[in-house]
């Protein structure tokens, strides 16, 4: 908690503190601290979930610290599914507990926390992704965010990445839109990655938010996103590589990066170190100036990640 603690000073920085990286956050004995601790700076508070943790003590702490927001990630609408992509997961469990938050929540006649579904999109369980917006209804989901597989650190997953299946374009698009007008009708947000690459525009295309927004790891490492993030690089090591790397285009390359420590500096200081400043730029969507290769030199954890084609 003492790194935790150590944000404390910039938190009227922001609006939303989420408490997620990579991992299970329900494992981490302090969540409720750090929930409570964020909820008395008046600050909006969420976390992404498994869902498996979801006991009835553990729902009705979230709901008594006024948690904002509770994401619940899937990778099916049917348990073989989600169960064959998700091991050591039960499927059938997860929806019994997010039918339980909302009766609990009915019961206490409260609205928060929102509950969101986060659904992974790959070959292999995109066409089940047809009911997630009846299944969202059911348990009382405010919004559904569909992603990419863009983090691929095994070559036998780059055939479930959509976007490596051009021939399937069009199909993903005519499903895409006919789920977000099923949406549309149960007012349930449905947000997604385009699985179809954009062209190529150096930092431009990145669909995360670097220039607005940071992510802070368990030991204190500052990083631009959750895929830079040096905790969990330690262990995408590939081919004997001694470097925290991920295929690209079937190439192997690094993504770790960090800009400082907030143990041993402010999260201030490093925000406004140049290095920092001077990368953050690259991303800025408000520019005049459209980077190519010939004005701006690509940062190296990002010139090849999925995520600069705007996936």
């Amino acid at each position: 908690m003492e790194i935790f603690y150590g944000i404390s000073s910039c938190l009227s920085n922001t609006n939303l503190v989420y408490l997620q990286g990579w991992g299970e956050p329900l494992l981490n004995d302090d969540i409720f601290r750090m929930i409570e601790f964020c909820k008395m700076k008046n600050k909006l508070v969420g976390f992404t979930t498994n869902g498996q943790l979801l006991e009835e003590k553990t729902i009705v702490e979230l709901i008594d610290l006024k948690l904002d927001i509770l994401c619940v990630s899937l990778a099916g609408t049917t348990s073989p599914t989600h169960n064959r992509l998700r091991k050591g997961n039960n499927f059938d469990q997860i929806i019994s507990n997010l039918n339980l938050l909302r009766e609990l929540k009915k019961q206490k006649n409260v609205s928060k926390p929102d509950l969101h579904i986060a659904y992974l999109m790959i070959e292999s369980n995109f066409e089940e992704m047809r009911n997630i917006i009846l299944l969202a209804q059911k348990l009382g989901a405010k919004q559904v965010i569909a992603s990419n597989l863009t983090l691929i650190i095994e070559k036998e997953l780059f055939a479930e990445a959509l976007f490596n299946n051009e021939q399937n374009y069009d199909y993903y698009s005519s499903v895409l839109k006919q789920i977000r007008e099923a949406a549309l009708k149960k007012e349930i947000i449905f947000f997604y990655h385009n699985p179809i690459p954009s062209p190529f525009l150096p930092g431009l295309n990145c669909s995360e938010n670097i220039y607005n927004a940071l992510v802070i790891d368990v030991e204190g490492n500052v990083s631009p996103c959750v895929f830079t993030m040096p905790s969990l690089n330690e262990n995408l090591i590939i081919n004997d590589n001694n470097v925290p790397s991920h295929y690209f285009q079937n190439q192997v390359f690094p993504i770790k990066k960090s800009f400082g420590n907030i143990a041993s500096e402010t999260l201030f200081e490093i925000w406004n170190k140049k290095s920092y400043s001077a990368f953050r730029n690259y991303f800025d969507k408000t520019s005049q100036v459209i980077p190519n290769s010939n004005i701006f030199e690509r940062p190296e954890c990002c010139a090849k990640c999925y995520k600069s084609l705007a996936l």
